[in-house]
C-alpha cells in the first residue's frame, strides 16, 4: 500500500536489515565511526547492546561492510 504512495521500489522494513537504508543521523554515523576505529586500531572487545529494533544488526552489517580487507570477520 505505501509502496505506491511513497514511490518505493522495495520494502524498507524487512526481517533482515538492508544496509542501503542505513540512516546516519541521530548519532548513528558517529557510533559507526567509533566502532570502525575501535576494530581497526585493536581497541579490544566491543559489545553492541540495545533494545529490540534499535538497529544493532544494521550497525554491525554496516561495520562489516566498511572494514578493511585485512580484518577477519566472524559472524
Amino acid at each position: 500500500m505505501y509502496h505506491q504512495h511513497f514511490g518505493l521500489r522495495e520494502a524498507p522494513f524487512g526481517i533482515t536489515p538492508n544496509p542501503d537504508f542505513f540512516y546516519e543521523g541521530n548519532m548513528r554515523g558517529e557510533i559507526l565511526g567509533a566502532l570502525l576505529y575501535a576494530v581497526v586500531h585493536g581497541e579490544g572487545i566491543v559489545k553492541v547492546t540495545g533494545e529490540v529494533g534499535s538497529g544493532k544488526t544494521m550497525l554491525c552489517r554496516m561495520l562489516e561492510s566498511q572494514l578493511p580487507s585485512h580484518v577477519e570477520v566472524i559472524y
